[in-house]
């Protein structure tokens, strides 16, 4: 259901509730109450409604429910079970709305953080890193799943299935470095006959990651992304997106050359 202006309906109380918990960022019941109902209001919604991508008016109303992430609680935690697959299941739909969750919704999330509760980075990093653990699960489901397609039917490029799991990865270069990741990514992009449309046609942060593959078509397809760039990377841009994934390489390289010396 949609309001006469397009949006979902009941959208415009759900972002009262939440402008009324950041005017009294230190009212925790009321910071709770929003994200409560967020995740309900989320939980609601039919699935023709995008969440994240073109500029979907949804955004403020998924930072406040992905704040439920943070609280330990045992009710928190049943409400955070039952809210994770309709999370899963929104990105599996369309995956403008996964990129999205990577780009767009990680700057607003820690803009949220950092200018309305004040957060520092170490008191927000055990959030984020249970975040980025359900998501390297989530997208390793994704990926074993679209393989799974790709064996069993003609044209497996053409499904929605294939081509999420592949671009959101590309958006998200720390799912790229996990090495679970990664191996069924390489596997997926090596199988398949043809790549989706939308993948890779622009660029991806994730490209820094494939040009150390050592397979040339990896290589080059990382490649082929940078030169699609239009300007150069700006300061923001690689404190954002790129600076975990070189220190990640960094330190991924350096590895492998401290083995090579020890096994002499």
């Amino acid at each position: 259901m949609t309001s006469a202006s397009g949006s979902p309906e009941g959208l415009d109380a759900i972002l009262q509730h939440i402008a009324s918990a950041h005017s009294s960022p230190d009212n925790d019941s009321l910071t709770e109450s929003a994200i409560i109902a967020s995740v309900s209001y989320l939980s609601s919604l039919p699935p023709e409604i995008h969440w994240l991508c073109t500029s979907s008016p949804l955004l403020p109303v998924v930072v406040q429910a992905i704040q439920l992430w943070g609280y330990g609680e045992p009710p928190a935690q049943a409400t955070l079970a039952k809210f994770q697959p309709i999370l899963a299941a929104a990105f599996a739909r369309c995956p403008d709305c996964a990129v999205e969750w990577h780009a767009g919704f990680r700057r607003e999330l820690k803009r949220v953080f950092t200018e309305v509760y004040s957060y520092d980075e170490k008191s927000t990093a055990d959030f984020y890193v249970a975040l980025e653990e359900w998501d390297a699960q989530r997208v390793g489901v994704g990926l074993e799943s679209a393989m799974k397609i790709v064996e069993r039917i003609p044209m497996a490029w053409k499904h929605v299935e294939v081509k999420g799991p592949l671009v959101e990865c590309l958006a998200a270069p720390k799912l790229l470095l996990r090495e679970p990741v990664y191996k069924r990514w390489r596997e997926l992009f090596l199988r398949l006959e043809k790549i989706p449309v939308g993948v890779g046609d622009k660029w991806f942060p994730g490209a820094v990651v494939l040009v150390f593959d050592s397979d040339v078509r990896v290589r080059e397809f990382g490649v082929q992304m940078f030169r699609k760039r239009s300007h150069k990377i700006r300061e923001a841009e690689f404190e954002l997106d790129l600076r975990d994934a070189i220190a990640g390489l960094i330190t991924r390289e350096a590895q492998k050359v401290l083995a090579i010396v020890r096994g002499y």
